[in-house]
C-alpha cells in the first residue's frame, strides 16, 4: 500500500497530496459516550484559546464559550469521526458546490459526494463553522424534507436548544458554532491520514476560531472584504478562488471565499494545510500580505 497522503483538512490540503476514496470508512465512526447530562443555564465554560486547546474530551463532547466573543460556542469532538458524523451533512449543505442549497443530501449522497471529494467521512473536514441562523436553517430544512438525521446530528440539535442557543420560533441572533478535535492517531485500515497531532489540532482551532470572529465581528468583517478587493491583485484572488473551487468550496458564495480566505491566509500555520505556492503567493508576498493586515487592526 503507498505511503497516505496528507489530509486535505482546509482547501490548501487538496494541492499537496490526493486520497483514493475510502466509502466504507464512511459510517463507520466510533461512537461518542453520552454526556453527564445536557449543558443547561451557564454550563458552558468561558475558554481562551489557550485553554481551549490545554483541554481534551476525555471520550465526551466538550462544550465551551470563547472567552474573545462569547457568542461562539465551540465543541470539541473527541474523533473526526464524531465531529463529521455530527457536521458532515451540514457542511455540504452550506458550503459544496457540488450540493444543492435548497434541500439537504440524504445518506447515500453524502457518501457519495465525500467518496467523490477523495475524502472519508472523517476527513472530510478537519473543523467546522457555522453562523448560527444557518444551522437552525438546517434543522428546518431536515424537519420539512422530512430527513433523517443520525443521532450525533440530533444531539448537536438537542444540546443548542437545552443551552437556548437555538430557540423554538424565534432567531438564535448574531452566534456561531465551531468545532475541531482531540488528538488522534491514525487509522491504518484506510489509505486516507486521519492523525490529528498537537500542530495540526492547534491550527485547525486557531483557523476556525478566525472564522468565529469573522461572523461576530463586523468591523473585522469589514475589514477582511476591504482587504480581499485592494490588497490582493486580481491574479491572486483568481488563484485563491479557483484553488477553493477544486476543493469544492460554492465559489457562487462570495463571503464564503473572503472568509475562507482570510482564515488560510492569516491563520493557518500548518504547513501540511496551506501551502502559499500552490495559491500562487511567494513566502515574501504572503509574509508582506500579513504584515500588511497586521497594521490595519488587531
Amino acid at each position: 500500500m503507498r505511503k497516505k497522503p496528507a489530509t486535505r483538512w482546509v482547501a490548501g490540503l487538496l494541492l499537496v497530496g490526493g486520497c483514493v476514496a475510502a466509502a466504507g470508512w464512511l459510517w463507520r465512526h466510533v461512537p461518542s459516550p453520552p454526556p453527564a447530562s445536557h449543558p443547561t443555564g451557564d454550563a458552558w465554560p468561558l475558554l481562551t484559546t489557550e485553554e481551549l486547546l490545554e483541554r481534551h474530551t476525555q471520550g465526551h463532547w466538550a462544550w465551551a464559550r470563547w472567552s474573545e466573543w462569547p457568542d461562539a460556542v465551540v465543541v470539541q469532538f473527541p474523533s473526526l469521526e464524531s465531529q463529521g458524523a455530527a457536521l458532515n451533512r451540514l457542511a455540504a449543505w452550506k458550503e459544496k458546490g457540488a450540493a444543492p442549497r435548497d434541500r439537504l443530501l440524504d445518506d447515500l449522497a453524502l457518501a457519495t459526494l465525500i467518496h467523490t471529494a477523495g475524502d472519508n467521512a472523517a476527513t472530510f473536514y478537519g473543523g467546522h463553522d457555522y453562523r448560527l441562523q444557518d444551522v437552525q436553517a438546517f434543522f428546518d430544512h431536515a424537519r420539512k424534507q422530512h430527513v433523517t438525521l443520525n443521532p450525533e446530528e440530533h444531539r448537536i440539535q438537542e444540546t443548542l436548544h437545552a443551552q437556548g442557543w437555538l430557540p423554538v420560533g424565534s432567531s438564535p441572533g448574531v452566534r456561531a458554532l465551531i468545532s475541531f478535535s482531540d488528538l488522534q492517531g491514525d487509522n491504518p485500515g484506510t489509505q486516507h491520514d486521519e492523525t490529528v497531532d498537537a500542530l495540526r489540532r492547534e491550527s485547525v482551532l486557531r483557523h476556525e476560531l478566525s472564522h468565529a470572529r469573522f461572523f461576530l465581528d463586523a468591523q473585522y468583517r469589514e475589514r477582511c472584504h476591504t482587504f480581499w478587493h485592494q490588497a490582493l491583485t486580481p491574479t491572486e484572488r483568481q488563484t485563491i478562488q479557483s484553488r477553493l473551487s477544486e476543493a469544492g468550496y460554492d465559489v457562487g458564495q462570495p463571503e464564503l471565499i473572503v472568509n475562507e480566505a482570510q482564515a488560510l491566509l492569516f491563520h493557518t500555520r500548518d504547513p501540511r494545510a496551506f501551502v502559499p505556492h500552490s495559491f500562487g503567493l511567494s513566502p515574501e508576498r504572503l509574509k508582506a500580505l500579513r504584515e500588511q493586515f497586521a497594521r490595519q487592526g488587531p
